[in-house]
């Protein structure tokens, strides 16, 4: 038999016969009896095996097991608003009712009218969803102990408490208590009491919109609201937003709040200090003279060093405000001035702490490959910012592959599945046939070998000493695996460069050597305390003190020359 889901349809006479094969399809998904054959829509044993794994699947029963008072309340066990299903005679069954509600409070509204009148039925219902109260008629809406029980859930429900309920103190408040914005249902009168309001205004400051014009006008009522949050100060009155304690109140709870300050107190220094360092960006509300105050401006962009944006002109041209505010965000770069962005200072600063920023650099800048490395490095997709010249440099593009893959996902990439995201994703728009190429050489294996320190699962070999044997061409390392004993290893030149007469392979072919047992790792290659850079793999390995076996054949081959 198929799997079976909601909307799925067997379309098998098969599952219209044996009773078992019914049984155990509805067994294992109600959904399963809306194909069933009308016999067994109509068999007990079968509706009450469906109802009991998935309640709503009463509405294919037959319409006397809809009416069967055991199938419906086995149904409202799994799922309350099964009573949708179940017959009229039913749904005015209060023991039946009261399942439902109790299991899904808004289930009430698929009870009979006589029940919807039910103060027991509906406190049921709105104890498990205060909303429920939207379905119940007017006589339980005007009962105070469902209404308060309903407001205790979710203070949102007073809404659907009769007038004169919403103009209950102790309803009201209860409500506020547990959802300030509750307030707006309350009545008018309520709306200028004051204990309601700031009741209201401590649970949520916004709620303060709703308040009397008389309260929000009323000192400590506002300052209780900004407290709290302090954008609420939008809802005040003209007089509180010129009130410079409720002002401060207001911007050190949310600095934005600056905006709606009166105009003396953004021109205010303490104000806006106040505001700039809760939220840089209140800045952009300060007077003219504030934001061409340094003091003002650094404690902005140390905040928030987009906060640049707003600083005077001559501000975006001081290199301690704009490296301050670089420091905190490197593309605020893209604000300071003509000058700073060729800056290799503040630039080389900003790449550090975004390399994006190099965007925001002088065209010099931009074209200077060591910055460029760095970009990368810290942001690899601002390989498709810089120019030509350094998409196709070979260094700055390994850099931004490796760094890529590094970033989204802190493992190992092998060459393959470099040129997969070069095809298929990653920097497909700029990687050309050079680049491809490049990742299809196997003398560039090293590039994806060598890791940066502290990559995730690379493996730290640090170059202990190292022998070439010139008769047999042969460079004899010893290194150490992580913070294990030593290994030896023997790199044997090629013939080629054997008979050139090469001094010593190079640091790639080391490289591959220890990654052959190695394959898909990083290798993190040291010597000398120094970390190797992979795109130097090119060079030699140094000439280190002999060891071991190697140093002792070396001493009986002078010995039989002499």
């Amino acid at each position: 038999m198929k799997s079976y889901g909601r909307g799925q349809r067997t379309g098998s006479d098969a599952f219209r016969g044996a009773k078992g094969e019914v049984l155990a399809a509805v067994k294992s998904t109600g959904w399963a009896l809306q194909d069933a054959s009308a016999e067994f829509r109509a068999d007990k044993e079968v509706v009450l095996a469906a109802v009991k794994n998935n309640g709503v699947v009463l509405q294919y029963a037959s319409e006397k097991l809809r009416a069967d008072k055991e199938v419906v309340l086995e149904a409202l066990r799994e799922s309350g608003y099964a009573l949708e299903y179940a017959s009229a005679d039913l749904r005015d069954n209060k023991e039946v009712v009261l399942a439902a509600v109790e299991k899904d409070g808004d289930a009430l509204q698929y009870a009979s009218e006589k029940l919807m009148d039910d103060v027991e039925v509906v406190l049921a219902a709105v104890k498990e969803s205060a909303y429920a109260l939207r379905y119940a008629s007017e006589k339980p809406r005007a009962d105070k102990g469902v209404v308060l029980a309903a407001v205790k859930k979710d203070g949102d429900a007073l809404q659907y408490a009769s007038e004169k309920l919403m103009d209950d103190v102790e309803v009201v408040l209860a409500a506020v208590k547990e959802h300030g914005f509750a307030l707006q249902h309350a009545s008018g009168q309520l709306r200028n009491d004051k204990g309601v309001v700031l009741a209201a205004v401590e649970r949520h400051g916004y709620a303060l919109q709703h308040a009397s014009g008389q309260l929000r006008n009323d000192n400590g009522v506002v300052l209780a609201a900004v407290k709290q949050y302090g954008l609420a100060l939008m809802y005040a009155s003209v007089n509180l937003k010129a009130d410079k304690g409720v002002v401060l109140a207001a911007v050190k709870q949310y600095g934005l709040a600056l905006k709606y300050a009166s105009e003396p107190l953004r021109e205010d220094k303490g104000v806006v200090l106040a505001a700039v360092e809760r939220h840089g960006y209140a800045l952009k509300y300060a007077s003219e003279p504030l934001r061409e105050d340094k003091g003002v401006v650094l404690a902005a962009v140390e905040r928030h060093g987009y906060a640049l944006k707003y600083a005077s002109k001559d501000l975006t041209a001081d290199r301690e405000v704009v490296l301050a505010a670089v420091n905190r965000n490197g593309n605020a770069l893209r604000y300071a001035s003509t000058d700073l962005k060729g800056d290799v200072e503040v630039v080389l600063e900003a790449v550090k702490e975004n390399g994006f920023a190099l965007q925001h650099a002088s065209k010099e800048l931009r074209d200077e490959k060591d910055l460029a490395l760095l970009a990368v490095r810290a942001s690899p997709y601002v390989l498709e910012s810089v120019s030509a010249e350094l998409q196709a440099d070979t260094a700055v593009f390994f850099e931004a592959l490796r760094a890529c893959y590094h970033h989204d996902h802190g493992s190992a990439i092998t060459l393959a599945e470099a040129s997969v995201l070069t095809r298929s994703g990653f920097l497909r728009t700029i990687v050309d046939d050079r680049h491809r190429a490049l990742l299809q050489d196997p003398e560039r294996v090293f590039a994806n070998h060598l890791a940066f320190p502290r990559t995730p699962g690379a493996v730290i070999f640090t170059l202990l000493e190292s022998y070439f044997d010139a008769p047999t061409s042969t460079w004899h390392c010893e290194v150490r695996r992580g913070l294990g004993g030593a290994d030896s290893f023997s790199v044997k030149l090629a013939p080629s460069s054997a008979s050139t007469g090469s001094s010593a392979p190079s640091l790639a072919q080391l490289s591959k050597e220890l990654a052959k047992g190695l394959r898909g790792s990083f290798i993190h290659l040291v010597i000398d305390d120094v970390t190797v850079d992979p795109l130097e793999g090119e060079k030699s390995i140094p000439i280190m003190r002999p060891f071991g076996e190697a140093r002792r054949e070396a001493e009986r081959a002078v010995a039989l020359q002499r």
